[in-house]
């Protein structure tokens, strides 16, 4: 096999993988056998160990010696802690450069806001959980220091993924989106550059988000079916 084609089978099986990710069809702890995906995918070893690095690479994969893959785990503890951060780290940014928020960067920010709704009412995950980050990635790199940006974008991603897993993004009954609630509540309080409000909006989304996950869920289906279309 060529090489182009080496990496195209590579990509194939990370984006199936990531898919049914999205789709909610693997539960955390899901074991990733490199047979199952083998046989699922009709490719092989090379290419779905190349996908299975790269997936753990991004977060969404753990990689066990003598145990193989499986889809990450968390709790809510681990999920508080990830927001104890997040929150440091965007409030440092916000105080440290409210002053210079221009009507541009407030419209960018209604747009992140806009997507995110419209995201939500066609139920896609990955370009509501995308337009979530662009708001908060845009606070951050305001502050224009690209060593907090990074430590921010990796701890975002880190619980972006969790969300993929335990969000409750697809149940039924759910018809009060918070996010976007108190996405707007940030985007006001910057506009009066209250940061009191701001700070008090910040923590009351990472209380609710981590209050609204499905830590006892193990929905899921076997990794053969769930990576079919």
């Amino acid at each position: 096999m060529k090489k182009e084609e080496k990496l195209s089978a590579e990509q194939f099986v990370y984006q199936k993988v990531e898919e049914a990710l999205y789709k909610r069809r693997l539960a955390p702890g899901t074991a990733l056998t490199e047979q199952s995906l083998c046989d699922a995918l009709g490719v092989g070893r090379t290419p779905v160990r190349g996908a299975l690095r790269r997936l753990a690479e991004n977060g969404f994969v753990e990689l066990i010696t003598n145990r193989g893959a499986f889809v990450v785990q968390a709790d809510a503890k681990q999920m508080t802690q990830l927001y104890e951060v997040r929150n440091l780290l965007e409030m440092y940014a916000l105080k440290s450069c409210l002053d210079s928020y221009t009507e541009e960067d407030l419209e960018y920010l209604q747009v992140c806001i806009s997507k995110e709704n419209d995201a939500f009412q066609s139920k896609q995950l990955k370009e509501y959980l995308n337009a979530v980050k662009a708001f908060h990635m845009y606070i951050v790199h305001k502050n224009g220091n690209p060593y907090l940006e990074k430590s921010f974008q990796q701890v975002s991603d880190q619980i972006i993924i969790y969300l993929i897993l335990y969000d409750r993004f697809y149940i039924g009954g759910k018809n009060k989106l918070h996010s976007l609630s108190i996405h707007k509540k940030i985007l006001g309080a910057i506009q009066e550059k209250n940061i009191k409000k701001i700070e008090k909006a910040v923590e009351e989304l990472g209380r609710k988000t981590i209050g609204g996950l499905d830590f006892a869920s193990t929905s899921g289906a076997n990794v053969g079916i769930a990576l079919l279309d």
